[in-house]
């Protein structure tokens, strides 16, 4: 019923013991208190404890990428290479934003581009890049990945900060991977990916300079279900925190990361075990991860993860952002 995909390290969500995140038929978009924030105007994001993402990227394609640059939400963008929406987006960012994933039609979504400038999910989350610089951002026709630093943002997330505007610090970032949504994803058949273009890791509080971000990535699509499992590496601050679904790629059928089904079509996953040779997680046991993933284009062509790791008690989040491009 199922082939399994190999992947090198959208639109699903991975569940397992990470059902809570909400991967039901009838997708909320609203942030919820299992998502970090109220049913009400609340932060958004599955995972408000604090996360920042990194950046870094691999095998980019040089004529689409992108190098450091202001963004502006009044910026005139210059045509993007990426495809007519819906669009899906996966996000990771600073504790009061969290890390989650969205669909938007069409037109809800302004580009320079390979710069993502602003999305619109609904009235209350509807951001923009501000005075943040873009970093890492790449893509293609099918996804694009980049990391808001350096700045305010500008539109509105919730009620961030009591004004919807979140300060993003320089060495941090709101990562981001956003495509076009997959509908219907695919239901059979054997497929590779291999890691394309990353983020630089980075802590969720921007106190240590940004590091590297590498994974490997498999999908075993069914027509009743279907699963991903993948290993990711976050080096930051002199730690590489890696975390890793249950079986990883090599045996994907017992992962936990499950996509979930109905409109949203993306992938969440809570409580994923982080191992590290030193620091806050070199006890087994002692910090869990979270990821969200989206699949792109007519045929899952992409496969973009955002993935959050706890370092600890009291201590911030890495954080960072992958792209896969099926073989």
């Amino acid at each position: 019923m199922r082939s399994s995909v190999l992947l090198s390290l959208s639109a699903l969500l991975l569940t397992g013991t990470l059902m809570a995140a909400g991967c039901s038929d009838d997708v909320d978009t609203s942030p919820t208190a299992e998502d970090g924030g109220s049913s009400a105007d609340a932060q958004g994001g599955a995972d408000a404890a604090g996360q920042d993402a990194a950046p870094s990227e691999t095998g980019a394609t040089p004529d689409a990428a992108a190098g450091d640059s202001a963004g502006g939400a009044d910026a005139k963008g210059a045509p993007t290479p990426l495809g007519a929406g819906p669009y899906t987006i996966a996000y990771a960012s600073i504790a009061a934003i969290g890390i989650d994933a969205r669909t938007f039609a069409d037109g809800k979504a302004t580009f320079d581009g390979v710069k993502l400038l602003s999305y619109e999910s609904s009235a209350n989350e509807m951001p923009t890049v501000g005075s943040n610089q873009t970093n890492e951002a790449n893509g293609d026709a099918f996804a694009l990945i980049g990391r808001w630093s350096g700045g305010v943002t500008g539109g509105k997330f919730y009620n961030v900060g009591g004004t919807g505007l979140a300060t993003i610090p320089a060495n941090g970032g709101f990562h981001y991977v956003i495509g076009r949504l997959a509908d219907p994803l695919p239901t059979s058949g054997a497929a590779s990916y291999v890691l394309t273009r990353t983020t630089a890791a980075t802590l969720a509080d921007g106190s240590v300079a940004v590091g590297t971000t590498t994974g490997t990535l498999a999908a075993d699509y069914g027509a009743t279900m279907s699963k991903v499992g993948f290993s990711v590496v976050l080096d930051v601050g002199g730690v590489a925190y890696t975390i890793t679904t249950t079986g990883g790629t090599a045996n994907v059928a017992t992962s936990q990361s499950v996509f979930a089904s109905g409109t949203l079509k993306a992938m969440f996953a809570n409580n994923l075990e982080v191992t590290a040779p030193t620091g806050p997680c070199a006890t087994a046991g002692t910090c869990k991860a979270n990821a969200n993933g989206v699949v792109a284009g007519p045929n899952g062509e992409r496969f973009g993860l955002v993935v959050s790791a706890a370092t600890g008690t009291g201590t911030p989040r890495a954080l960072g952002a992958l792209v896969f491009t099926k073989q």
